[in-house]
């Protein structure tokens, strides 16, 4: 799975985001993780790849070259795209076939300028020890890490591992929050660290439902911060509609890409 990709929060206006896997699988952490359409999908292609310990699934040669090829063609339109990695697994995992295969992505990241990369987990207490040693002393510019928070409990514990524990300004870095599935409210707590707040509801059959106090909440809080804010989705009679119209607009705010390394050629 590595392409174009319809996820709405990884396009840069008319230019699509991709998606990239380091691996298939990952092991359940929090509730976010209980209807998981990462296993599902695995498991609609014959996968059984989730679990402490388990298998992963290793990818091609042609899926690692893809980046690169990204990164040239982002470079000759003289436009930025965004990369949601990943959506099969989790960067972060504490496992030896994801250890292997994240050293592999890298150097990757350093030779993409022209692809801002959004590293999205539920293990933000893994961050630092596994990204290479030179991020904490100067954060990539073209590196957006990120963290699930699906409920208060949630967003308390993973916003102090990436954030509130960490005040030494030296390996501070800005944080983006995906509050997705949305099964709880949430005090963001003034927004410290963050950069970026998308929000959606759990889809699909079984769906957990998403309150719009909760999303109108987060609103008015992202705004109070001057923090971009993307609504994703909600679920109404079981179908999902995606960049809803809530209080009159859609909300697809997002934050300006950096600069590409070397410019325009």
């Amino acid at each position: 799975m590595g392409q174009n990709t319809k996820i709405e929060w990884t396009s840069n206006g008319d230019t699509p985001g991709h998606t990239f896997n380091i691996v298939w699988g990952c092991e359940k952490v929090s509730p976010a993780c209980d209807r998981c359409y990462a296993e599902a999908w695995a498991k609609r292609a014959g996968f059984s790849l989730w679990g402490k310990g388990g298998e992963r699934r290793v990818l091609s040669a042609d899926h690692w070259r893809a980046p690169m090829k990204w990164n040239a063609a982002a470079q000759k339109a003289g436009k930025a795209a965004r990369v949601f990695c990943s959506s099969m697994a989790d960067v972060f995992e504490d496992h030896p076939t994801v250890s292997e295969q994240r050293a592999r992505l890298w150097p990757i990241v350093a030779a993409t300028p022209w692809l801002q990369w959004l590293l999205l987990t539920k293990r933000p207490e893994n961050v630092r020890g596994m990204v290479p040693r030179e991020w904490l002393k100067a954060w990539p510019s073209n590196v957006l890490p990120g963290f699930t928070a699906e409920n208060q409990e949630w967003f308390d514990r993973r916003h102090a591992d990436a954030v509130i524990d960490h005040i030494d300004p030296i390996v501070r870095f800005p944080w983006f929050v995906s509050y997705e599935p949305a099964l709880g409210p949430i005090n963001f707590g003034g927004m410290a660290g963050i950069s970026w707040l998308i929000v959606g509801g759990e889809s699909g059959g079984g769906a957990r439902p998403m309150m719009l106090g909760w999303v109108r909440s987060a609103r008015d809080q992202a705004a109070a911060a001057g923090v971009p804010f993307f609504l994703k989705q909600k679920v109404e009679a079981g179908k999902k509609i995606s960049l809803p119209v809530i209080d009159g607009r859609s909300w697809a705010d997002m934050p300006e890409l950096p600069t590409p390394i070397g410019g325009a050629s």
